[in-house]
């Protein structure tokens, strides 16, 4: 559901770590949280706005512009994230009627294998904020201009308006981006990948093992 309103703990989308939908803390009496609703909502941001970065880290590539974002939960047996991270879907919410098996609904992964077949297949967004506990819930970005970590070594140089992919190279590069190479011949089985790995297009020329801005490409959204 695409929302104007949601209620985050902080001021600040690039510093969300709820351990309650919409709540730092589990609240008082039936420790219910009371917006447990929004989790999986979808809110676009556009123009300078008082949500944009966070306290100490100014994140967000530029306030004036806009952005898809999505309130989800990190899985609990997820590594905490870095900003600028791959954030991967997990398999969809068990459902006897409709025969869907696996996590809760709009849950993510650190993991390049959470829901996919090959590495880094189901791209859900990108990570905001750094050290995100799993289990709590996060805001990642879906769409437009963000931030994204690059691997510490692309396959190839890069430039402005390069087609950025998943890097899907695990290690000490789990979930980070890279950019390949656009002169060779691509064989079916290379396609399959590649299709469903890409991410978007370099804003600014992306370097080994850095933050470069790339536009997001809004066929990554996934409603889960």
């Amino acid at each position: 559901m695409l929302s104007q309103q949601i209620i985050l703990s902080s001021g600040y989308i690039d510093a969300i770590n709820d351990a309650v939908p919409g709540m730092a803390a589990v609240p008082g009496g039936t420790g219910v949280s009371p917006y447990t609703g929004q989790v999986g909502q979808l809110f676009w941001m556009g123009g300078p706005n008082g949500l944009g970065n966070g306290p100490t880290v100014r994140y967000l590539t530029n306030e004036n512009y806009g952005g898809l974002y999505q309130y989800v939960r990190l899985d609990d047996a997820a590594a905490a994230p870095v900003a600028g991270q791959i954030a991967f879907s997990l398999d969809f919410i068990s459902n006897e009627e409709d025969g869907f098996t696996g996590a809760q609904p709009s849950q993510v992964t650190t993991s390049e294998t959470g829901a996919s077949t090959s590495a880094a297949l189901q791209p859900a967004g990108i990570f905001l904020t750094g050290g995100v506990t799993p289990g709590n819930y996060t805001v990642i970005q879906v769409a437009g201009i963000v931030l994204v970590q690059f691997r510490a070594a692309l396959t190839v140089a890069g430039a402005k308006g390069c087609a950025v992919f998943c890097a899907a190279a695990g290690g000490a590069d789990l979930g980070f981006a890279d950019v390949l190479g656009d002169n060779s011949p691509v064989l079916q089985s290379d396609w399959v990948l590649l299709q469903p790995r890409f991410l978007g297009t370099g804003v600014t020329t992306p370097v080994d093992g850095g933050l470069t801005a790339v536009q997001l490409d809004l066929r990554r959204l996934r409603l889960f």
